[in-house]
């Protein structure tokens, strides 16, 4: 509450948040045509193909939103990966739904997707990881470059940099 408003004629997404943007949304990119072209390759039907994608995307995602509880700070922390229960809560609620549309033969009737072996939820959760840890060096070398982020208030007296509010 002390930090002067945005300036009303001021971009919602400066430089700094436009790359990010497209950085994350390439990694995904990668992860999810990464996991439908592997299914494919190993012979697997395209229902499977589509549902290890959809839950790359997913799960992606769900390891981006760790990552974005910092703009540039590092979330390799406890504090950095737990200090924040509605994110775990979100996280949650968001695989017990991707697990309802993955092995429900309702959700699979209407979506054409079928259910995934446990192999394969390895490799989404080794591509998720994998989104997780990039973002974190990209963050790393942001840092030793001096960037500084577009600071956006969060709860818990720290901006989303990661550095103390006054």
């Amino acid at each position: 509450m002390t930090r002067q408003p945005r300036d009303p004629d001021a971009s919602l997404l400066d430089l700094f948040l436009l790359w990010r943007v497209v950085f994350v949304s390439m990694l995904l990119l990668v992860g999810v045509f990464g996991m439908f072209s592997w299914l494919q390759a190993q012979g697997g039907s395209i229902e499977l193909a589509r549902t290890g994608a959809v839950n790359m995307l997913v799960m992606g995602s769900a390891a981006y939103l760790i990552n974005s509880r910092f703009l540039l700070r590092s979330t390799l922390s406890m504090a950095g990966l737990f200090g924040s229960r509605p994110v775990w809560a979100s996280i949650g609620i968001i695989v017990m739904l991707q697990l309802g549309w993955t092995y429900l033969p309702v959700m699979q009737l209407i979506f054409g997707s079928e259910g995934l072996g446990l192999g394969h939820w390895g490799v989404i959760l080794a591509g998720s990881l994998a989104i997780y840890l990039i973002v974190e060096v990209e963050k790393g070398v942001l840092r030793a470059r001096g960037v500084r982020g577009q600071p956006a208030a969060s709860p818990g007296g720290h901006d989303r940099t990661g550095v103390e509010s006054s």
